[in-house]
């Protein structure tokens, strides 16, 4: 994201997602690095995410969903395995 869009999003208050998707395959430690580790979810508040959507497919990972007054350092997140599109997702 650049700096531009980094400004508008803090000015807007706009919501800006980071979307993981692994399809219908199983890709557990992606999933639980970017649901857990503080590092990852640090970086991406630095290019402006605020925060996280997981579809975590067919495996064995369900991260725990933290809201946004959660006082976790971790981004607001939530999963889910499967949708008919993906595309709403995509878009936000």
């Amino acid at each position: 994201m650049s700096t531009e869009h980094q400004q508008l999003a803090a000015r807007t208050n706009e919501e800006v997602t980071c979307f993981v998707t692994v399809g219908t395959t199983k890709f557990d430690a992606l999933i639980e690095t970017i649901a857990t580790n503080q590092r990852v979810h640090q970086a991406l508040k630095k290019l402006g995410i605020t925060r996280v959507v997981l579809q975590i497919g067919n495996g064995a990972i369900e991260p725990v969903s933290a809201s946004s007054g959660s006082t976790s350092d971790l981004l607001p997140m939530e999963f889910f395995r499967f949708s008919p599109s993906i595309e709403k997702h995509m878009v936000r």
